[in-house]
């Protein structure tokens, strides 16, 4: 691999050497082990950890070597693309508890709480009828004929019959059914106010539950919102991000002839030409799509467009020209954003372009889908 063909291990592990230090010393100053330093500037992705700690581990790098961390992340996610073919790590998702069916205050299932009423209801109306057939039997119990003795006149001997003493036995059932009756009827009345209180507090839970999962998930876009912006450091783009070279410093020889001549009035032209090596590069032009691939050594692209916006790797591998004027282009991490006319940068927010998921947004297309404010 030729030295400005370097992905990001190559990268981080050419700042090390050039400044003479051991891959012990990062370890000791950064907490990273020896293992994964030596996986990372390998570029070895498949035995390190997950994409959200290596990210970490670069910026640590990055510090450490006094690079420009940002820099050295937008390397890291295009080299992290080529080898694993993926940008991003999947969501993961949070079960809402808020909907389960047990009463979490009580902890007993809903379905349970029915059921105890209802069986505590039958046992107070099994203990009250217990009751009722004990004052039954006292009753009856106290109610016995009248004893004969020798003062009893003869005359009044038929006067306790078997009528005469069924008779009051039979009065208090009629009274314990009425009792009963009364009883039941008091029964079914509290039964139903035990339901319609029941009812109400159901009602009352579902919408404190809706209230509550409403604010939770408010409280999550906004969390969402916030680590989205913190992730990618969305920023203004720089007022000074090029130069052009002096007219004697012009290597005219790697610019065609046809390009020269194609200058058109409020239209820029952008000319690439990888002649020390392969440069990837990501563009947009006016309203068209995104475009991205990697710019093969000796091959060439022209850009035209009313508003251009590029993103370059191994930019000392290409020679960039802008109206037929080469630029100078400097970049510690190999890595260069550009827009063009540049009195529009004003316009654009810098990373210009996202990667995730296998696609590729401009930052004002995922700053809106994730209402990121602009």
């Amino acid at each position: 691999m030729s030295e400005e063909n370097k992905k990001i291990g190559d990268f981080l592990k050419e700042k090390r050497e050039s400044k003479k230090l051991s891959t012990k010393y990062i370890s000791q100053h950064t907490k990273i082990n020896l293992s994964s330093l030596e996986k990372l500037e390998a570029n070895n992705f498949i035995d390190l950890p997950k994409k959200p700690y290596v990210k970490g581990f670069v910026k640590s790098y990055a510090k450490i070597l006094e690079l420009d961390e940002d820099e050295c992340l937008e390397l890291f996610e295009r080299t992290y693309q080529e080898i694993l073919g993926i940008t991003d790590e999947p969501l993961n998702f949070i079960q809402d508890e808020e909907n389960s069916s047990t009463d979490v205050s009580k902890g007993l299932p809903l379905p349970t709480i029915s059921v105890v009423v209802v069986v505590s209801i039958l046992v107070l109306i099994l203990i009250f009828s217990i009751k009722s057939k004990d004052t039954k039997i006292v009753e009856t119990a106290v109610v016995k004929p009248k004893v004969l003795d020798a003062s009893t006149p003869l005359k009044k001997e038929n006067t306790l019959t078997t009528k005469s003493v069924i008779t009051p036995a039979v009065k208090p059932q009629e009274k314990e059914q009425n009792e009963e009756q009364e009883t039941n009827n008091e029964v079914v009345v509290e039964k139903k106010k035990v339901e319609i209180k029941k009812d109400e507090k159901e009602e009352n839970k579902k919408e404190d539950k809706k209230e509550v999962a409403t604010e939770s998930e408010n409280d999550k876009k906004e969390d969402k919102k916030e680590k989205e912006e913190k992730k990618y450091n969305f920023r203004p783009y720089p007022t000074s991000e090029y130069s052009y070279l002096k007219e004697e410093e012009q290597e005219e020889e790697f610019l065609p002839q046809y390009v020269k001549q194609a200058n058109e009035e409020n239209r820029e032209i952008v000319f690439l030409n990888a002649v020390d090596g392969d440069s990837w590069i990501t563009y947009k032009k006016d309203q068209e799509a995104i475009k991205g691939f990697t710019l093969k050594q000796g091959r060439t692209l022209l850009i035209r467009g009313e508003e251009i916006r590029l993103f370059l790797g191994n930019t000392n591998n290409i020679k960039v020209f802008h109206n037929s004027k080469q630029l100078v282009v400097k970049s510690k991490s190999g890595v260069k954003s550009l827009v063009f006319p540049h009195d529009k940068k004003s316009n654009f927010k810098l990373p210009l372009f996202i990667y995730k998921d296998g696609k590729v947004y401009t930052s004002e297309e995922y700053m809106t889908e994730n209402n990121i404010s602009l």
